[in-house]
C-alpha cells in the first residue's frame, strides 16, 4: 500500500471511529498512513473524551450518561458538516 495514492474522483475523506474504552489516539498511525496517501483523515474521540487519557481515567464525569444515541449524533453531525 505504500506506493498507492488516492485516485482522482474518489472520496477524499476518511472518518475513523473508535470503540469503547479507546480514544481517537488509537488511530494515530492510520491517520499518518492515509494522510500520506492524500486523504483528509478525521479521527475524533467520543463527546466528553479528550485526548488526555490520564485525566479521563481520573474523572469519568465527562462521559456519565453518554450513550449510543449521543455518540451517533456526534459523528452524524461531524459527517454532515463535510
Amino acid at each position: 500500500m505504500a506506493n498507492e495514492t488516492r485516485r482522482e474522483g474518489t472520496p477524499d475523506t476518511i472518518v475513523l471511529i473508535h470503540g469503547l474504552w479507546l480514544t481517537a489516539l488509537c488511530w494515530e498511525r492510520w491517520v499518518e498512513h492515509y494522510s500520506a496517501l492524500g486523504f483528509n483523515v478525521i479521527a475524533r474521540s467520543w463527546p466528553g473524551m479528550g485526548d488526555d487519557i490520564e485525566q479521563l481515567r481520573r474523572d469519568l464525569s465527562h462521559i456519565t450518561g453518554l450513550g449510543v444515541t449521543e455518540i451517533v449524533d456526534h459523528y452524524a453531525q461531524l459527517i454532515a458538516e463535510l
